[in-house]
């Protein structure tokens, strides 16, 4: 009678094994995808937080910059260019701008800095745009002036109720980084911008942004490149709201993208893969340990009740 009680014990425990084992499967498959969909939402939603973010520091800067275009500094004929010159630029340092322009309708610009610089902005599109009436900020561009990148702000100058000209304020292009810089998210998470033709306008590494790296042309030579450059195109480039998933140096990386409203940029916020998933290793450590627990509970109880079938018949035989 010990082998019939042998075999009930190991026949309970490979079906009890096999059981768990399927479950398990299951249960880690499903985690895994609901982990997974959590994350892109919650990635989509930071992405379109981060957007607004950004929208309302531009919008706040172009208020800055149209209430300075009003100033009677600028508009009265009281006040010398060396007046303006002085005045400007203590503004900027305290406002934390490289300098201020006042450009005409010709698009002659001088710049209100000892010197005073004079270049032609007639071709530039901020230009154009605040000659028209809007409020206007630049992509992030290199500079006439000096050949660094730069971000402008602008708005039109009115006397009289009409326009007279365009006032603008620089910073320098790496300002946009600072928010990157600023990104927490996780252990692994991070940040960047990029304009609407994939060049990156916003990173924590800044020789990205001072380089004008585009990431679209640089995945038409690079395979290291090509899946984000795909991504890009897909759906960051149509300025949607979307997800997806891109490997780069070995690591799959998760990624959201958001424009910023009012501007050319777009916001991308993403994390390790890896890290998402991480609490699917904790839950098979539990799933694993629950699963001897239960088997070697279950393998005393079969041997005890297996004892009870046994001895009946060894009397019966």
């Amino acid at each position: 009678m010990k082998s019939l009680r042998t075999k009930l014990v190991l026949t309970f425990t490979v079906i009890v094994i096999s059981l768990i084992a399927g479950m398990s499967l299951l249960t880690i498959s499903m985690v895994k995808k609901a982990l997974v969909k959590d994350a892109y939402e919650n990635i989509e939603h930071i992405a379109k937080e981060e957007a607004k973010y950004a929208s309302e520091m531009t919008q706040a800067e172009l208020r800055y910059i149209e209430t300075l275009a009003q100033s009677p500094v600028l508009k009265s004929d009281e006040y010398t260019l060396e007046d303006k010159t002085a005045y400007f630029t203590e503004e900027a340092k305290r406002a934390g701008y490289l300098a201020f322009y006042f450009a005409d309708l010709n698009g002659n610009s001088t710049e209100l800095k000892e010197g005073n610089t004079t270049l032609s902005i007639g071709d530039r599109s901020y230009y154009s745009s605040a000659l028209a009436g809007n409020l206007a900020v630049s992509d992030v561009i290199v500079s006439k002036l000096t050949g660094d990148v730069i971000v402008i702000y602008a708005a039109p100058v009115y006397v009289d109720g009409r326009i007279a000209g365009v006032f603008y304020g620089t910073k320098d292009g790496s300002s946009l980084s600072e928010i990157c810089h600023e990104f927490n998210y996780k252990k692994t998470g991070f940040e960047y911008l990029i304009n609407n033709a994939g060049t990156a306008v916003g990173d924590r590494d800044k020789e990205l942004v001072k380089n004008q790296v585009n990431y679209v042309e640089l995945g038409k030579t690079d395979p290291e490149f090509a899946p984000l450059a795909e991504l890009l195109q897909d759906i960051a480039l149509k300025r949607q709201v979307g997800s997806g998933s891109y490997s780069y140096q070995g690591v799959s990386q998760m990624v959201a993208f958001a424009p910023v409203d009012g501007t050319e940029w777009i916001v991308a916020v993403g994390v390790y893969e890896s890290e998402i998933l991480e609490e699917i290793s904790d839950i098979l450590t539990t799933i694993v340990v629950v699963s001897l627990v239960v088997t070697f509970i279950g393998m005393l109880v079969i041997f005890f009740i297996s004892g009870t079938i046994s001895r009946p018949i060894k009397k019966i035989t």
